[in-house]
């Protein structure tokens, strides 16, 4: 780090630098040397080259942005307690992530994990009759259950779609959301009214954990598409005029 502050101080006392290429500068600077940009504050550089505005935007983007992938990566570690899948998560090798926290590419189990995700979500959405929208399979049923009338043939109905969520959800995750697992005998006696509710406790608790997931990895690989247009010297002039898509508050 002392050899970047002498290097940069020479070159802007001297004026022989322009801000853009400044910014080339500290880009490689970033991108060969970004283990130890955290233990020594590259934003102190900030002070030195405050006449260098373009500069200054891209250190403190990065900065802002390395924060921004290790609060996402620390969400979604939350909602492993919750989602109890291990095919899904040996797809996401956590340890291979943190250690890229400093790069802006975005490796590729994060991207089959949305991948994973969004063909889970349309699987459980399926067996609630609104895959490709509509209302769902509980809100077309309230008006046949009104006189507490369930014919068998739907509560079979109901078995069969019931076993197919905990196939491709698992009971450990029906248990982590607080959602009661019901015997077989137990559900036929449940009364239509019962029924009505617990399918639409199963839909509103599994389909927000999905949709949780889904919105904190395509968050992440957003962070890691913005890194990379830092660390590899995309459109730095743009950042002076597009600061809305680099700056994250």
């Amino acid at each position: 780090m002392n050899i970047l502050y002498i290097f940069l101080y020479k070159k802007i006392t001297s004026r022989v630098i322009t801000d853009y290429e400044l910014s080339i500068i500290i880009s490689i600077y970033i991108k060969n040397n970004n283990i130890y940009l955290f233990a020594y504050n590259i934003e102190d550089i900030i002070k030195l080259i405050i006449y260098y505005p373009l500069s200054c935007i891209l250190i403190y983007n990065y900065y802002k942005l390395c924060v921004r992938k290790i609060d996402l990566l620390l969400k979604i570690k939350e909602w492993q307690l919750y989602y109890k899948n291990n095919i899904f998560w040996n797809i996401l090798s956590y340890e291979q992530i943190k250690n890229n926290i400093f790069y802006g590419r975005s490796t590729p189990p994060v991207l089959l994990c949305i991948n994973y995700l969004l063909s889970l979500k349309h699987r459980f959405n399926s067996i609630f009759d609104c895959a490709k929208g509509g209302k769902q399979i509980h809100h077309k049923l309230y008006y046949l259950f009104e006189n507490e009338t369930c014919h068998e043939e739907i509560k079979k109905e109901l078995e069969e779609r019931l076993r197919y969520i905990l196939i491709i959800i698992d009971k450990s995750t029906f248990i982590s959301l607080n959602i009661p697992l019901i015997r077989i005998k137990d559900f036929y006696n449940l009364s239509c009214k019962s029924i009505l509710k617990y399918i639409y406790i199963i839909y509103k608790k599994i389909g927000k954990l999905l949709d949780t997931l889904i919105e904190l990895f395509h968050l992440y690989n957003i962070s890691c598409v913005k890194l990379n247009n830092i660390i590899n010297i995309i459109s730095h002039e743009n950042l002076l005029n597009m600061n809305t898509v680099y700056y994250l508050n």
